[in-house]
């Protein structure tokens, strides 16, 4: 095990009383205990931060191995939910959804935990970087709006109560989603640019190609309903926590994924 290991381990750890923190802070309604939990996890973002430059130096390539990959995941998940709480401060319990789902991504990647090892040819590439970076950073993006959907759906008046009104709540997941589309987009070129460089084709119709344009094509249709057919309320909410199993599932358990491409 290296260096990084331990601070994984204890990132998580913060991630978890994080987690707790947002619950206990819901349960007796106690604001305090909210701020508390997030302070804990800026805390543990920020020794995330050191891990994956860590990692980074001592492997001397950009993640991808499935450990590098999810701790990359979820540290840009933590930072994007930090950089939308500090521009709205109603967008605090944000954080019960995005701590908890970081830390069971994060404990699953340590699971995965490989040494480091030369990269094989194929993957010393500047496109395979930005690809991984424009994927996980869509990733983030549409974790705040799922996070945001799941609180539209099973928010109970205390938790509302101390978010911004529905309305604005549906605004902001969509724009996040707006954001996450954009950058998806780049993600499916650069991965198109690099399979070309690397395989001598564009696009191969790969599973993990083909669910990754699916996946785009559902946000694309949320942003269709939302802003051209007028979709609202809790239906356009359930399409963001349904795009966001459908995210989970290209990740997680498209067959051949963690050999073709995440390996």
């Amino acid at each position: 095990m290296v260096y990084d290991v331990y601070l994984v381990l204890g990132v998580i750890g913060l991630y978890a009383l994080a987690t707790i923190g947002y619950l206990f802070g819901i349960i007796f309604n106690k604001d305090k205990l909210n701020r508390i939990a997030l302070w804990i996890g800026a805390t543990g973002a920020f020794f995330h931060t050191v891990a994956v430059v860590l990692r980074w130096y001592l492997a001397g390539h950009a993640p991808t191995t499935l450990y590098e990959l999810n701790s990359f995941g979820g540290w840009l998940a933590v930072l994007a939910f930090l950089l939308a709480r500090y521009w709205r401060r109603d967008l605090n319990l944000l954080g019960m959804v995005v701590f908890p789902v970081v830390f069971l991504v994060m404990g699953w990647g340590l699971t995965k935990y490989t040494l480091i090892e030369p990269l094989k040819p194929e993957y010393q590439s500047f496109w395979l970087t930005l690809h991984v970076l424009f994927a996980f950073l869509a990733t983030a993006c549409y974790l705040l709006s799922f996070s945001a959907a799941v609180l539209y759906l099973w928010g109970n008046k205390r938790v509302l109560k101390k978010l911004p009104p529905r309305q604005v709540l549906e605004e902001l997941s969509a724009k996040f989603i707006g954001v996450g589309f954009i950058n998806h987009a780049v993600m499916v070129i650069t991965g198109s640019i690099w399979a070309d460089v690397t395989w001598g084709r564009y696009w191969g119709w790969d599973p993990v190609e083909t669910w990754s344009l699916v996946t785009w094509l559902i946000y694309g249709l949320y942003l269709h309903l939302y802003f051209t057919m007028g979709w609202r309320g809790r239906k356009l909410a359930w399409l963001a926590v349904i795009a966001m199993g459908v995210v989970i599932f290209a990740y997680y358990y498209v067959p051949h994924l963690p050999v073709k491409i995440f390996s």
